[in-house]
């Protein structure tokens, strides 16, 4: 299974699980699997970790700011959206009630910051992997790794990522459920001995 992964999950990772992994057992097995590139990330993620928290994420994960890490980064500019994915988002990814009550300019303004988010490099990771595009980009087996909940709430205009890769028939997966199967469920047990 390859993952990309989005910056609530990070997030989620270094605020509930690092803290218990006193020997670095856990931080040496997701540093695995950056290197072995079964867990990716966007640079527009990435942009997001080093904003988030006073870049909480980035300090408890020192390397992820390694210039070889940062080589192996998922290249938005490479990222462009055809007609067809521009279509999902106009009719399927937008929340129609919140979008169509705001002015044009603001409803371009906020899809223009919509494609310039983490969120949408995520999208569009499940976007290429469901229709199979020869981009090279992406394995079959991708998974969106993100902890976002599938409530619809906040300011956003947008749908949350796991409710658009519902709508692209992509599987997602949160943290627990990743951690549990890359420790292959021992993942208390790991954190639980370090503690002793």
């Amino acid at each position: 299974m390859v993952v990309v992964v989005d910056t609530c999950s990070l997030h989620r990772l270094v605020v509930y699980y690092l803290p218990f992994d006193k020997d670095g057992a856990l931080l040496s097995l997701l540093e695995k699997q950056f290197t072995s590139r079964q867990m990716m990330m966007t640079d527009l993620v990435y942009t997001e970790c080093q904003r988030m928290d006073k870049g909480i994420i980035l300090e408890r994960m020192p390397f992820l700011k390694d210039a070889g890490f940062k080589k192996g980064l998922i290249k938005t500019e490479d990222l462009v959206p055809n007609k067809k994915l521009l279509n999902y988002v106009n009719e399927q990814f937008t929340i129609r009630s919140k979008f169509n009550n705001l002015p044009i300019e603001q409803q371009q303004i906020q899809k223009e910051a919509y494609f310039r988010s983490g969120d949408f490099s995520l999208v569009y990771c499940a976007y290429h992997t469901k229709q199979g595009l020869s981009t090279g980009l992406f394995p079959e087996d991708l998974m969106i790794l993100t902890d976002e909940s599938t409530n619809e709430n906040g300011p956003s205009c947008f749908k949350k990522v796991p409710n658009c890769c519902k709508l692209l028939g992509v599987d997602s997966i949160n943290i627990q459920a990743y951690l549990e199967d890359i420790t292959e469920g021992k993942l208390r047990f790991i954190l639980q001995q370090e503690k002793e």
